[in-house]
């Protein structure tokens, strides 16, 4: 069969539990499940002390996933959810840590944040962007 024809699911917001085997084991079923594509997902909160870390070396991980010929083969992203509230931090957004991540969401959690990374991006009224908390 081809791998075009194939049809998989995608999560992009699979929460990184604290102990390694707990992601193995997320990992294993949603494979079982049928999906190709995962983010696992980390949840920071930016305060004047905290830095951002660079995304955690998932390969070995990864390499314990089976490969089942029937199923789509599993890609593993790295995300990073930034929780922001105070707009004097947004410079840490420029950390070379986010570039280990594969894909960057920031969730303001006030109308002032939002209204300040909004502008930041250049998105306009006319904008297709579309909004979504996970």
């Amino acid at each position: 069969m081809e791998s075009a024809s194939r049809s998989c699911f995608a999560d992009f917001c699979v929460q990184v539990q604290e102990h390694r085997s707990r992601n193995e084991e997320s990992l294993r079923a949603l494979a079982e499940y049928g999906y190709g594509c995962v983010a696992l997902n980390t949840d920071i909160t930016l305060a004047k002390k905290v830095q951002i870390q660079p995304a955690k070396d998932l390969a070995k991980v990864v390499e314990t996933i089976p490969s089942t010929p029937r199923k789509c083969p599993l890609t593993v992203l790295q995300r990073l959810t930034v929780v922001i509230d105070d707009i004097s931090l947004l410079h840490a957004l420029s950390s070379p840590a986010m570039n280990t991540y594969d894909i960057v969401a920031v969730r303001p959690t006030n109308e002032k944040a939002m209204q300040v990374h909004v502008l930041s991006h250049g998105f306009t009224e006319q904008s297709t962007l579309q909004l979504r908390r996970c």
